[in-house]
Formats: structure tokens, sequence, C-alpha cells
């Protein structure tokens, strides 16, 4: 047990630095959703849309997350608190469900492939967002662990939980118990299948139903995803809607398989097509029930989300690590027998995961997705559509104006802006006598610049703590004074003694504001961390 307490210890360790760090995108909508949901429950609203997150039925989920932002709402650590306590029963509980699916697996192996769990991409990479894709992951893992220790309260319990944590959570609830069921169907020998199913389908299932059902009759009643569901319509088709499209089946495809060194499977597929063909197949341990339900499972969430039309969130195929790991953990067991090849492997990628969750080096990630320049470096997207359309149809815009959103938290290298941004604010000592000017990047609005660079829809809420020296959400900052020019200078130019331009590279080049020749130059300070760079320059109002 040692060994998965130190990756537990690690992976604590190597999450600290995200306490502080701002919501972006979607989870800036989870974050507010939450603070709402807490307020409302605060003045006595005991609403069951109260227990959900931004109309989501969150309510499993809200049960942990609540408690946190409750207990330390600030900079929502809280929340974060709750979400590293999650994860590190989930890590705990993954080592335990590998060792009872495969108990020949051996300790290192089943350390490091432990390891490869929680410094996946996946997991470390994007753990400082909030979402509900997480707790669909965790609660998962719980699930397959109380269902093959015979744990059937507990069982009901983690049901709940994922089903009422993501819409689709029912969906992985409902389809890992029927993959048991119909293995055991298979496997008796009753002729009859009347009699079959009715010996099979004994009165524990008919219980463990119960969730599934209690998540149709809430559901039915438009407490969810109905709720949640916007539909906007993009490249010619209306999002959340299933539909299939080759383009955006390749799309998936390539996050699960090739991004961030997924093609590693290709070295244990490989080690068992070799095995294969010489028949040195390996018989290994376990009860074969719990991996039909596994395989019925993985084959339910692959074809979801292949025909089911939506934002390209990396986030949303995050149930798929358990998955391709016990998909690993098969493969070697069937087709090593020396040890050192398995340990290998495991280190292998447990090594190659750790690295990526920081910084894109992967080449096949490179070679198979649109890349990005940022000043210093490139990174990718998973964009390759429109996410929000222009209204102006005479518009040249080259570069989507989703590309740099949610498109791009695959890793940490998205935190790369904001770590330069924030030593800029130190930097230059900025308080309420300072404007910043910002290039308007899309279609004239430097909204859209916030959103794509900050990944914040609503920048109104942004404030900067020179305590702490962080950009916040948080009412007692200071608020960040910014405008763009394009549309003219405001009056309100000359109210600021001192005025700093953001000059952001863009597209190949270094983009400069529109009426900007109103202003002179007295000063320049360049800012990067990472692939992220941009210069400040220090300007006057000459006009």
């Amino acid at each position: 047990m040692a060994p998965v307490l130190l990756v537990m210890l690690a992976f604590v360790l190597l999450n600290i630095n995200t306490f502080t760090t701002w919501f972006r995108g979607d989870s800036e909508f989870y974050f507010q959703g939450i603070c709402d949901s807490v307020e409302n429950l605060k003045k006595g609203k005991i609403a069951l849309a109260n227990f959900g997150i931004s109309g989501h039925m969150c309510y499993g989920y809200s049960l942990f997350v609540f408690i946190g932002h409750l207990l330390i709402p600030y900079y929502g650590i809280g929340i974060r608190l709750a979400n590293l306590l999650l994860a590190l029963v989930t890590i705990f509980i993954f080592w335990k469900v590998i060792g009872i699916l495969f108990p020949k697996l051996e300790q290192w192996t089943r350390t490091f492939i432990t390891a490869a769990f929680a410094f996946s991409p996946f997991l470390l990479g994007i753990f400082g967002e909030v979402h509900s894709d997480f707790p669909v992951l965790c609660f998962f893992v719980w699930l397959v662990y109380c269902y093959i220790t015979k744990r059937q309260g507990l069982c009901l319990v983690t049901g709940f939980l994922l089903c009422f944590s993501k819409e689709t959570g029912v969906l992985y609830y409902a389809s890992f118990f029927a993959g048991c069921f119909l293995y055991r169907c298979i496997k008796n020998e009753n002729r009859n299948w009347l009699k079959k199913l009715g010996t099979e389908f004994s009165a524990l299932e008919w219980l463990l139903l119960v969730p599934a059902d209690l998540f149709l009759i809430v559901a039915a009643s438009a407490q969810g995803w109905a709720n949640a569901a916007i539909n906007p319509v993009i490249a010619d088709r209306r999002l959340n809607t299933f539909c299939f499209l080759p383009e955006y089946i390749w799309m998936k495809f390539r996050e699960i398989f090739l991004m961030n060194f997924a093609w590693l499977l290709v070295v244990p597929l490989g080690l068992f097509i070799v095995a294969f063909m010489k028949k040195r197949i390996q018989k290994i341990g376990g009860n074969r029930e719990w991996m039909a339900g596994l395989v019925v499972s993985a084959v339910v969430f692959v074809l979801f989300n292949f025909s089911f039309y939506t934002f390209t969130h990396y986030r949303y195929l995050q149930l798929c690590l358990f998955f391709y790991l016990i998909f690993v953990i098969f493969l070697l067991e069937k087709s090593c027998q020396k040890v050192w090849i398995k340990r290998g492997v495991s280190l292998l990628m447990a090594v190659a995961f750790l690295v990526e969750s920081f910084v894109t080096i992967d080449p096949v990630t490179y070679l198979v997705f649109h890349d990005v320049e940022l000043g210093n470096g490139k990174i990718v997207t998973t964009n390759e559509i429109e996410m929000y359309p222009s209204d102006n149809e005479s518009e040249e815009r080259d570069e989507p104006k989703g590309q740099l959103l949610d498109a791009i938290v695959y890793n940490r290298e998205c935190l790369g802006f904001e770590r330069a941004f924030e030593e800029a604010m130190k930097d230059i000592g900025y308080d309420e006598s300072t404007l910043l000017i910002f290039p308007t990047l899309y279609e004239q609005n430097v909204l859209y610049t916030f959103l794509a660079y900050f990944g914040v829809h609503d920048s109104s809420k942004l404030r900067w703590d020179d305590k702490t020296n962080n950009i916040t959400i948080d009412e007692r900052g200071t608020k960040i004074n910014y405008t763009g020019l394009t549309k003219g200078i405001p009056n309100t130019v000359l109210t600021y003694p001192k005025i700093w331009y953001v000059k952001l590279y863009h597209q190949g080049e270094w983009r400069r504001e529109s009426n900007l020749e109103y202003f002179d130059v007295l000063e320049e300070r360049t800012y990067q961390s990472g692939k992220w760079k941009f210069v400040l320059e220090k300007v006057k109002y000459n006009g």
C-alpha cells in the first residue's frame, strides 16, 4: 500500500499551485453556478434546482463542492479541496480495482499503472478546472469497486452519485449493469430464456435500478439537461444532438487515441498481437462478469461521444482514462510473461503522461491537431469548427474564436498566459488608476479577446488581488479597468494617469490596436510563461 500512498502524495504536491488559478470557459459557469446555488440555499431557498449546478442535475457532485465552498469560498479553494479529496479517494480505489480485476498483477506494475492514472492529462493536466465530467470519472470507479466487492448498499449510494453528477452518468451506470447481466445470462445453461432472465435478474438488480429510475423521473420533470442545453447551430448543425458526422468522429478518435501520448497504447497492443500470432496468449484470473460490464460501458461511452455532436471540450472524454488503462493492463497481462516488460511499459506511460500534463511535447499531438502560435512557441487546439459564428459575413478571419477557450484546456499549458499576466500586473503595480488597452481580435469586440485569453464570459467580474498577486473574481479585489480602441477612444481614457497597451501575438504577428497613433509609447516590457508571450507598452494620450 505504501507505493500508492506515495502516488497520492505526489498528486497533492503537483496540484497545490492550481488552487489560486482562475476558472476559465465552462469552469467559470460551473463555479458561478455553485456560488449562486450555495447563496440560495443560505437564504433558505430549499428547492431541488438549487442543488444543481448551472442547470445541470449535479446533485451528487454538489454534495461535496457545496460543503467545500461553504467552508472556504475565497478563490474557490473549498471547491478544489473537495475535488482533491474526490481525486485521492478515486486514485486509491483505482489501485484496489485493478488489484481485484487482475489478481496476478505484480505490485510495481500495479503502482506504475496507478501513477499513469493519477498523472494523466485527463486528471492531473486539467485538475484545476471545475466541471461535472470529473465526478463521473470518480463515481464510476467507485461504483465498479463497490460492485465487484459485493457492497450492495454502497452500489446504491455510488449509483446515485454517478447518475446525478452529469446526465451522461446514467448511461454508463446502466450499461455497466447491463453488461454484467447479459454475461450471466449467456453463462446460464438454462435453454429457456424467460427462466434464464428471471433467474439472473434478481432482487438486487431491481434495487440497483432505483438510481436510474429516479434520474429518469427527475429528468422528465425538466429539472436537468433540458434546462442546461443551449443547442446553437454551429457549422450548419445543431449542437447537443445526435448525428453521424465522419469529421467529428475522426476528431473524437484523435482526442481519445492519439492526443497526449495516448498512442502509446500501440505498445501493449503490439505485444498482444505478437503473442497472439505465436499462440502465447496468457490466461488471467478475475471474474469475467465484471470485465463484460466494463466492455459494454466502454462501448456505450465511445458510441455516445462519437455520435453526440457538441463542443470540443477535452474534459468530455475524461472517463475514457479508466477504460483505457484497464485495456492496457488486460493486453499486458494477456501477452507478457516477463515482469520487466510490464513494468517498463507502465512506467513509460506514467512518465509520459506526467510530462504531458504540464507541457505538450508529444509530436503526434502536434501532427494531428491544429496549432496556434503564442509568441514563444505553439500550442495545439482541439477546436476545428467555428464556435462563435460572426454576424459579419464579409469579415475575414482565419482563426475561430473558440480556439483559445476550452479547446486548449487539455493540460496545464493553458495556465501560461495567466501566470505571465499576473507577473505583469505585479510588475507595473496595478491599481485603480491604471487602464489596460487590449487589441480587439475578433469582430472589433474587446470582450472576445477576454473570452479567448482569459476564458471568462463576464470580464466585469475580474479583480486583481495585490496581496496574493492573483487575478480573481473575488469582489474584495481591485477592479480591472480595460478598454479597446477600435470603436473610438473613450472619454474616460483621460481620467487614468497610467495607461498600458497589451500587445498580443496573434495569428502569426504582434497585434496593434487601431487608433494607437493617438498614443506615444513611453516604455516597453515583455512577459512570458511557457509558450505564452506578450508585451506591455506604457503609453500616453497625445490627442
